[in-house]
């Protein structure tokens, strides 16, 4: 998605951010909720035990939680989280310059157009699924 954003050329930053996450949105909207309609293609069945009422209610759930796991169980954060300690313990014999020491505390990059297109997505989902769940 960021290569077609890319090539359409935005003047700015924040212009392709917007390209990108409209992209990703629809793509994530039609990967997870439209497919549980295609799956369950018969109306008089969609109440029955475990089809689409079923379905979309899990994938509302699995969408609700998982930014903040992804947040919380990100291997990277983690290892820099443990990286930090073992510096901060090595108190005055620690041997990091202070370039090291910036890079090692900076918080982690954002992707913007991606976080955006998560909570979008959760919304759309939940909208559309909304006249079928109780």
């Amino acid at each position: 998605m960021r290569r077609f954003s890319t090539l359409e050329e935005h003047s700015t930053l924040t212009n392709l951010n917007v390209s990108v996450a409209v992209k990703l949105t629809i793509a994530r909207f039609l990967n997870s909720s439209l497919v549980l309609l295609f799956v369950n293609d018969d109306p008089n069945r969609w109440f029955k035990n475990g089809n689409l009422a079923y379905d979309a209610t899990v994938l509302i759930a699995l969408l609700a939680v998982q930014a903040p796991l992804k947040t919380i169980l990100w291997p990277w954060g983690l290892i820099k989280k443990v990286k930090v300690c073992i510096a901060k313990n090595q108190g005055e014999d620690c041997k990091l310059t202070q370039r090291e020491a910036n890079v090692l505390m900076e918080g982690t990059t954002t992707d913007v157009a991606s976080s955006i297109s998560e909570f979008v997505n959760m919304i759309m989902t939940c909208v559309f699924y909304s006249p079928i769940l109780p």
